[in-house]
C-alpha cells in the first residue's frame, strides 16, 4: 500500500515539475466607445460654417438660400446668471433685442416684442426688421448654457411663419445635440 502511495505521489510531482504549457488568456473584449453626438439637421438645411470649439455649428443655410440662421452662446455675467431661470428667458431676450435695436441703425425696427415660444417658458423669441428683411431671434437654454439663434430672411418672399417653423425645427435639433454633448462629457 505504501508502494502505491509513493508511486502516485511521484507521478503527481513529475507531472507538476515537467514543462509547463502556457494557455493564452481569453481575448480581451473591446471596450465600447460612446458614439460622438451627431447633429441631425432638418431636411433642406446644412451647416454652412464649421463648428466652434464646443462642436456647435455657427451658421445654417436653407437649401434654397432664402433663410440663414446663426447661433451664438450668450454668457451672462455675475448676478445675471442667478436671475435667468426658465421663467425669465424673456429677460435675456429683451436684453438681446435692446442690443440689436440700440445699434443706432435707423433701418431696424421692432416687429414683435419678446414672448415665450412654448408652454415650458424655456424659450423666448422676438422679431425685428432690418430694412426690408425680417429677423426672428430666439433665446433658449440647454443645461446651464444660454444661446441665441437669429433667423435671417434673405429673400422678401419668405413668410414669417416659415421663419418660425424652420427655426423651431433647427433649435430642437440643436437642443438634442447640445444635450447629448453635455451627457457625453
Amino acid at each position: 500500500m505504501r508502494w502505491i502511495f509513493t508511486a502516485v505521489s511521484c507521478l503527481l510531482l513529475a507531472a507538476g515539475c515537467g514543462p509547463s504549457v502556457m494557455v493564452p488568456p481569453p481575448p480581451a473584449l473591446p471596450i465600447p466607445v460612446p458614439a460622438k453626438p451627431m447633429l441631425q439637421l432638418p431636411s433642406g438645411w446644412s451647416a454652412s460654417v464649421p463648428v466652434d470649439t464646443t462642436g456647435v455649428p455657427l451658421e445654417f443655410l436653407s437649401s434654397d438660400n432664402a433663410i440663414q440662421m446663426s447661433v451664438k452662446e450668450l454668457i451672462p455675467l455675475g448676478e445675471a446668471k442667478q436671475v435667468l431661470d426658465a421663467e425669465r428667458m424673456c429677460v435675456l431676450a429683451q436684453l438681446s433685442l435692446q442690443s440689436k435695436i440700440a445699434r443706432q441703425e435707423s433701418s431696424r425696427r421692432i416687429i414683435h416684442l419678446p414672448e415665450a415660444a412654448d408652454s415650458r417658458n424655456d424659450r423666448c423669441y422676438y422679431v425685428y426688421a432690418d430694412g426690408p428683411f425680417l429677423r426672428r431671434v430666439e433665446v433658449f437654454r440647454v443645461r446651464e448654457k444660454y444661446y441665441e439663434a437669429e433667423m435671417r430672411q434673405a429673400a422678401q418672399e419668405v413668410l414669417l411663419s416659415r421663419l418660425a417653423d424652420d427655426q423651431s425645427l433647427l433649435i430642437e435639433s440643436l437642443r438634442r445635440f447640445l444635450d447629448e454633448m453635455g451627457s457625453a462629457q
